[in-house]
């Protein structure tokens, strides 16, 4: 690695060397191990982001019985019946 920048001194300044130098070409000169380690650890905040989603999704769609009586009533006219929905915290 012969990088200007490293790794420990600063992450933006040096992904932005990085960047630099993967558009340039100038492959010899990076540092493959912590950039390595940077693209494997998008992909695990990725991945702990969607399990968060979709756990959140899962609670608030079974949250409660109110919830599911209340959207059960969608798309029936408003003459046929009549249904008091309340907020979902």
């Amino acid at each position: 690695m012969t990088s200007a920048i490293r790794y420990e001194d600063g992450v933006i300044a040096w992904a932005a060397e990085q960047a630099g130098l993967l558009r340039k070409g100038r492959l010899d000169q990076l540092d493959r191990e912590h950039l390595a380690e940077e693209i494997e650890d998008v992909g695990k905040s990725e991945q702990r982001e969607l399990v968060g989603r979709m756990t959140r999704f899962w609670r608030t769609s079974s949250s409660g019985s109110s919830n599911r009586d209340a959207e059960a009533q969608v798309g029936k006219s408003p003459s046929a019946t009549s249904v008091a929905v309340s907020p979902v915290a």
